[in-house]
């Protein structure tokens, strides 16, 4: 319920007010489950397998059935055939209406013993259930994970639309101070000229900057369910400060099994196809029925020749043996036996490749952390280098082309240092994934 009202706040939030609305990693992640078409189908499994386990569930008890029939015949029955030498009145007296037949029957089955199908089925259909919740849980953390992808990448674009704009006017101040000394002759038109395609560089790359982080907001759009051409901001930024402790002293499979969904609905898959062992099994057991049913019929025989509706109750068992098949049942269930292999070997298959993504993963974020240590450090020395040159050029000791170089490394530097936060960030959003807990911190 809480969800739903912060959903539909967030929302009129979103279209009563005008002006850019500031959104966090959160609420685009409960604005993207809240629109899911895929989270809504994997509910609507879950509502399905419920259906399905009260189905099984009744079988437990009694089924109570009506049955009426209505029959209508061409000749009434006799006794005696025509060639009788009996008088007509004794003939007539021993003739039948059963020209319109009427019978009903209402019926009372108790199963005693089926083989053990019933409580099979009841088995059967738990574990569906469980399986239809882990696909929803699987789909939960993939969009999760998609909305957070999406998120931050728009966080680093936007962190470089900022630098692409620092860029520029730091060139627009070197090149209005580099006129200026042209105009008082200690500078070369060369010089002015170089300024000038270095700024017209930063341009096109402030505009392809400004052009990707409006499809980046648009992808996030969509994931969020609202207009792409709504206008929104996000309420984080990448600092060089991020330090992200996700990492244990060691990883334990098992408890990664346990979070992983997809492993968990395979493990479910496998008692799955034991519980299909044991239904076809069931099939070669006696079973055992117990039948109360109170029946009446018009006409009817029990006193007498009637034709009027008359009937009564009856209480009975029924057991049936299978006795032969031609190795029908015996085969059926040596190829449930041959499902559970194979769906054990599916779920060993999985855990050794969620084993795989694990260790990438671990190593995909331990080299991401090197690499913000190694870019902060060239930023740090980048801008140093940069105020240094600037210095030198108002001193009139370095040269134009020197200062540009050092623009340039500076806004490489920075790139590269926005680059490695963003894959710190998605590095650890992978290892989240891949352990199961991009849900944890929801």
């Amino acid at each position: 319920m809480n969800k739903h009202l912060s959903v539909t706040l967030c929302l009129l939030l979103f279209v009563l007010v005008g002006r850019a609305q500031i959104l966090t990693l959160d609420s685009c992640r409960r604005l993207a489950v809240s629109n899911s078409k895929t989270i809504k189908m994997a509910q609507e499994k879950i509502n399905v397998a419920g259906y399905d386990r009260k189905a099984a569930q009744s079988l437990y008890f009694p089924a109570l059935d009506f049955n009426a029939m209505y029959l209508h015949n061409q000749h009434n029955i006799s006794l005696f055939g025509s060639s009788n030498l009996l008088p007509a009145a004794i003939s007539s007296l021993l003739t039948f209406d059963v020209r319109n037949v009427y019978a009903g029957a209402l019926t009372l089955t108790q199963p005693i013993f089926m083989g053990g199908k019933i409580m099979t089925l009841n088995r059967i259909a738990d574990r569906a259930g469980k399986i239809a919740t882990y696909e929803y849980e699987k789909t939960l953390q993939n969009i999760v994970y998609e909305v957070d992808e999406a998120y931050w990448t728009v966080v680093s674009l936007q962190s470089k639309c900022t630098l692409a704009d620092s860029y520029v006017s730091l060139l627009d101040t070197l090149s209005f101070n580099v006129n200026e000394m042209y105009l008082q002759g200690v500078a070369t038109r060369s010089d002015c000229l170089s300024v000038e395609v270095k700024s017209s560089e930063a341009r096109l790359a402030q505009l392809k900057a400004n052009n990707g982080l409006s499809l980046a907001k648009m992808a996030l759009a969509q994931l969020c369910g609202f207009e792409i051409t709504d206008n929104f901001e996000i309420a984080d930024n990448l600092s060089q400060e991020d330090e992200l402790n996700i990492m244990a002293n060691s990883v334990d499979m098992e408890s990664i099994y346990d979070k992983r969904p997809d492993i968990r609905a395979l493990s479910e898959v496998v008692d799955l196809s034991r519980q299909n062992e044991r239904l076809a099994l069931s099939d070669m057991l006696p079973k055992l029925v117990v039948v109360g049913a109170y029946t009446f019929t018009n006409p009817n025989l029990i006193n007498g020749f009637e034709n009027r509706f008359g009937g009564g109750f009856s209480v009975g068992a029924t057991l049936s043996i299978p006795l032969w098949h031609w190795g029908g049942n015996y085969n059926k269930l040596r190829s449930a036996k041959a499902q559970t292999a194979v769906s054990r070997l599916v779920l060993e298959d999985a855990e050794e490749m969620v084993e795989l993504q694990v260790r990438q993963a671990e190593l995909r974020f331990k080299e991401a952390e090197s690499a913000v240590m190694i870019a902060n450090k060239n930023l740090s020395l980048a801008e140093e280098n940069m105020r240094n040159a600037n210095i030198g050029f108002e001193e009139g000791v370095i040269a134009v082309d020197v200062v540009l170089a050092a623009h340039a490394a500076w806004r490489q530097a920075k790139t590269e240092a926005l680059d490695s936060h963003i894959a710190l960030r998605l590095g650890a959003l992978y290892l989240q994934k891949v352990m199961g807990e991009v849900l944890d911190d929801r």
